[in-house]
């Protein structure tokens, strides 16, 4: 839902649980609404949110950025996945 803010601007009021990614470029990614990170290595970072997996691949990848539900991920960004709460592989 958009709404008018108060100062000439526009706020976004977004769900609980909602997942918001802002990909900038091939080189780094920005993703709210993280529950946990499910695996992390410097080919594939892949974060839970809610029943939904978002998995990152690529080369050199690593978090600039964690906080309580918040993560940035920098690095050569190849691929960006999105699935089940069973997507992510152990391979």
């Amino acid at each position: 839902m958009i709404k008018e803010g108060n100062k000439g601007g526009i706020c976004l009021n977004k769900p609980e649980h909602t997942l918001f990614t802002e990909i900038r470029g091939n080189r780094h990614c920005l993703i709210e609404g993280v529950d946990k990170l499910v695996r992390y290595d410097d080919k594939v970072i892949s974060a839970l949110a809610g029943k939904l997996v978002l998995s990152v691949s690529g080369n050199n990848l690593t978090l600039d950025l964690l906080s309580e539900n918040r993560i940035g991920i920098r690095g050569e960004i190849k691929c960006i996945t999105y699935g089940g709460e069973n997507a992510v592989s152990n391979t």
